[in-house]
């Protein structure tokens, strides 16, 4: 028996020993802009592991990480190039090791490492062992993303959009591109399961754009020591969040056929507004907020819906869930997205608990109602609402 618990001693004392890997990074700066600093950062746990200066555009990088196999992914360096020597408390701050900014990126721990980035292209190169290979691919297709972003965002700028409407652009074209990047991605995972490192794989997880049972057939594609690792182990939590959340959307309170639940909302003059009153009409009532980019890129759409079948019998009521703080910033985007003519209430820290009994978990969220306030279709978006409309009112 004591020969027994001996060998699950030493099997956990094993399973929780954490190794440490020495590393050196030989880096170099190429293109025109005057990087002065270099920071390496443990990629686990955050932790600064050094810091050097930046000479005639080269610098070393060396030290140890902690490689240990409860984590489930390969150790791995942040790396974090700057203008100015900051402190740890205002790169936490900034959140510039965030890897959707430029002048900074992961490699994986090895004795010989060599890094170069292109100021002018934006771009990191990194040559090591075969998982630096791999890695270097992923650093590639977040490069390319990051450049067409910006180079489209420049675009949205000058236009003669508004600022809300740009921002609006901003954030849609920012999100499919990002979607493609982490798409991508997947592939990798799928080519390289063994190399690719699992550090890079909850900015998969977080995408809106991929649905949980892609990501969960993609986490699958890790060896089985990774999944049940420690880190492997607490991203699988985050994907069954994530299908939970889905599962709760696909099944919502309400929905065709059922009448739409009654409700007491005050409007932009603070009048209390009945939907006794308010049905009548074909309506759609449509959940949204200020913050909500999808939402307010939304908003001509359904504008443009209520001028064209007004008259027929169609009316809209918006139900904003901004925060009861956030009043004002919703009476200013009423104004600046020329919202006025549609019935908009504010449901502020949803107070009448209707968002909650509707279950939104999820916004832009909309539902079309017959005369008699009995529900027809859901989630109508562009011109999935006009050609309702048309089948319902008629050209």
């Amino acid at each position: 028996m004591r020969t027994f618990f001996k060998i699950i001693f030493i099997q956990l004392l094993i399973a929780n020993t954490v190794f440490a890997k020495k590393f050196q990074i030989d880096g170099k700066i190429a293109g025109k802009e005057n990087l002065k600093f270099a920071y390496a950062f443990n990629s686990i746990d955050g932790g600064l592991i050094q810091i050097v200066p930046i000479v005639n555009n080269v610098f070393i990088l060396k030290g140890e990480v902690s490689d240990s196999n409860r984590f489930g992914s390969l150790p791995t360096i942040g790396v974090l190039l700057l203008a100015d020597s900051l402190g740890i408390n205002e790169i936490q701050r900034q959140r510039l090791t965030s890897k959707r900014k430029h002048y900074t990126c992961d490699v994986v721990a090895e004795d010989n490492i060599i890094l170069t980035y292109n100021t002018d292209k934006k771009i990191f190169t990194v040559r090591g062992t075969h998982q630096n290979f791999v890695q270097n691919l992923y650093l590639n297709r977040l490069s390319q993303c990051r450049n067409t972003r910006d180079s489209l965002f420049n675009l949205i700028r000058v236009t003669d959009l508004s600022i809300d409407a740009k921002n609006n652009k901003i954030d849609q074209v920012g999100a499919e591109l990002f979607t493609g990047a982490m798409r991508d991605f997947i592939k990798l995972v799928k080519s390289y399961p063994n190399e690719v490192s699992l550090n890079n794989f909850n900015t998969v997880v977080y995408d809106q754009g991929i649905s949980g049972k892609e990501v969960l057939d993609a986490f699958n594609v890790f060896p089985a020591e990774i999944r049940n690792s420690q880190y492997g182990k607490s991203i699988y939590k985050d994907i069954e969040d994530k299908l939970k959340m889905e599962n709760l959307m696909a099944k919502p309170a309400y929905t065709i056929g059922q009448v739409f639940p009654h409700f007491i909302l005050p409007d932009a003059k603070e009048v209390k507004q009945s939907s006794d009153k308010l049905f009548g009409k074909y309506t759609l009532v449509d959940f949204w907020a200020t913050w909500c980019g999808p939402c307010r890129a939304e908003s001509p759409n359904i504008i443009n819906a209520y001028k064209n079948f007004h008259d027929k019998g169609f009316n809209v009521i918006t139900i904003s869930i901004d925060a009861k703080k956030d009043k004002e910033k919703w009476l200013k985007a009423l104004s600046d997205d020329k919202m006025q003519m549609l019935s908009n209430l504010f449901n502020g820290d949803d107070s009448s608990g209707l968002a909650r009994e509707i279950k939104v978990v999820a916004i832009p969220m909309n539902f079309l109602l017959d005369t008699q306030g009995k529900i027809v279709d859901t989630n109508l978006r562009g011109n999935q609402l006009t050609k309702k409309l048309e089948e319902l009112l008629g050209k």
